[in-house]
């Protein structure tokens, strides 16, 4: 438990909590208990909670709630909740493991426009490519650039790309991409510099759903190769 935080009034209405500078996923597990903790400590004076790599953004309703008031409260019940954690022994935990979202995905040229570039660069075929995401397990480290957009990590470091140097003007929805060592999954047409590698039947954001998002901030996340008539089977749709 990461008890040195520092908070600050960064608005009227906005309360911003830095946990740390290293991205890890004991971090991202601290941030997530403090999201709970918010949400306990504000009730109905709570507007948002936004979390990030390292921080957590928390909107209050000013007409209830007074800035310092609301400093005040936060950093009382999150020492109160670092002080039991550490009584009883505990180390920050989930049980988000038990609820991995499995995504299908459909590996293949003529939808990862990226898949033979990444795979020539790193010396592989394009199914090794895909085996090498395929495999591994991830952790939504943030949301945002777009409603539904996931940051996901840690790809593989076999598969680490830098974003390309120009970007697309129009990424088609369901795209799955790599940058750095993270990964993520386009919810909607949008301009994009990531590299694609495959794309995804599943609706990543709907506005009529509740939740909105499929994925939210902690989710684990693997992903599941399908070939293409599973994908056009599942609503996928393949380029003219």
């Amino acid at each position: 438990m990461r008890e040195s935080i520092h908070c600050e009034l960064i608005s009227e209405k906005n309360l911003l909590v830095h946990f740390g500078e290293q991205i890890s996923e004991e971090l991202l597990d601290v941030i997530q208990q403090a999201e709970l903790c918010a949400a306990k400590v504000f009730g109905r004076q709570l507007k948002d909670l936004v979390a990030s790599y390292t921080s957590l953004l928390i909107e209050f309703d000013p007409l209830q709630i007074t800035p310092w008031q609301a400093q005040t409260s936060f950093l009382k019940a999150w020492d109160k909740h670092c002080r039991l954690m550490r009584s009883h022994g505990h180390v920050v935990s989930t049980d988000t493991a038990l609820n991995c979202i499995e995504i299908p995905v459909y590996y293949h040229p003529s939808v990862a426009w990226d898949i033979e570039e990444v795979s020539q660069k790193k010396g592989l075929s394009w199914q090794q490519v895909a085996r090498l995401h395929s495999q591994g397990q991830y952790r939504v480290y943030a949301m945002g650039f777009a409603p539904g957009f996931a940051f996901m990590g840690q790809i593989d470091p076999t598969l680490e790309m830098p974003r390309k140097s120009c970007p697309r003007t129009s990424v088609p929805a369901g795209s799955v991409a790599i940058s750095d060592l993270q990964t993520a999954i386009y919810p909607s047409q949008s301009p994009g510099g990531w590299n694609i590698i495959g794309r995804s039947p599943c609706e990543l954001f709907n506005p009529n759903n509740s939740p909105a998002s499929l994925l939210k901030t902690a989710d684990y996340v693997r992903f599941k190769a399908i070939d293409e008539q599973q994908f056009l089977a599942l609503g996928g749709c393949l380029d003219d």
